[in-house]
């Protein structure tokens, strides 16, 4: 009971926080040291609000647009204001991105904030091989930050990776996994970012236990492939409900202040030139034979098992 009590009291905190009446301390006015002209987004608030209700950790899933270093440079500020670890390891922040990136956050501080310098000074910036090979070095490497960002962490999906497993193997509370595509291929992608800041080691015969229950949950195989997840409605419920626990996403059309317009579904009907139609006819016959006895070879296995 005390478990199931949890549960819920840990929904409902990430719904209270983000709730428009508890952004007001998440402005860029509240946490302070930004230009008076900046302006964060209520999506970037409510990311900023969701990442403290789970103890400064998590995935934020900003599409293209919204600002994942505007986010990373607010929550810094913000812990910053708050005294968080302060008193703990050598009070820096560590920015781990592509190598091609790296010049991005100390741009968008002079952009964002007004004392650009006295925030760059307190955060080392790393690629992912610099930051994998000091950790291959120094196994504690990473331990005295009083957070560690890594943005395009779509980086570390696969956590077979040398850079992967880096990230995994780093006990700290303060992980904050910043992508705009948490999800390229195969929804253990999101299990794996989320394991990085949830401090859960797939490489280990515990995290591999808890990769392949999720799998077996909610991923739907054919083959020993994932083809999507399971739809039945009670699957679809607890996936959402561990998708809320673990990831915070933002679509750029649901960004107010965009104010952009929402899709429209359209049918329009396309006409082949005769030679073309024949050849697409005879193709799509050949696949359909081919997933017709696939289909057939599946349904028969799993009667059999």
């Amino acid at each position: 009971m005390d478990k199931i009590r949890g549960h819920f009291q840990e929904l409902a905190r990430h719904e209270i926080a983000t709730a428009e009446t508890n952004l007001q301390g998440f402005s860029a006015e509240s946490i302070g040291g930004f230009r008076p002209s900046i302006q964060l987004l209520t999506k970037q608030k409510q990311a900023l609000a969701w990442i403290e209700s789970r103890g400064r950790s998590g995935v934020v899933a900003l599409d293209t647009g919204v600002g994942k270093p505007a986010l990373a440079i607010a929550a810094i500020q913000k812990l910053k204001r708050d005294g968080v670890g302060a008193e703990d390891g050598n009070g820096r922040y560590l920015y781990v991105c592509p190598s091609a990136l790296r010049g991005n956050l100390a741009k968008e501080a002079h952009i964002f904030l007004d004392d650009p310098k006295a925030f760059i000074e307190a955060v080392d910036v790393m690629s992912f091989k610099q930051f994998t090979d000091a950790r291959g070095k120094d196994p504690n490497f990473g331990r005295d930050y009083i957070a560690i960002f890594f943005d395009e962490a779509q980086a570390l999906k696969n956590p077979a990776s040398q850079q992967a497993k880096a990230a995994m193997g780093l006990d700290h509370p303060r992980k904050i996994l910043l992508t705009a595509s948490p999800m390229e291929r195969s929804p253990m992608e999101v299990f794996s970012l989320a394991a990085i800041s949830n401090i859960v080691n797939l490489n280990t015969r515990e995290g591999r236990r808890e990769m392949n229950a999720f799998r077996a949950r909610f991923a739907e195989e054919v083959g020993g492939r994932i083809i999507g997840m399971k739809d039945d409605p009670v699957t679809a419920r607890d996936l959402r409900v561990w998708v809320k626990r673990n990831l915070y996403f933002a679509d750029k059309r649901a960004v107010e202040e965009l104010n952009m317009k929402q899709l429209t579904k359209r049918t329009d009907t396309v006409t082949m030139a005769p030679r073309v139609e024949a050849v697409s006819r005879e193709t799509a016959a050949g696949i359909s034979g081919i997933l017709s006895g696939l289909v057939s070879k599946y349904r028969a296995l799993k009667v059999d098992t």
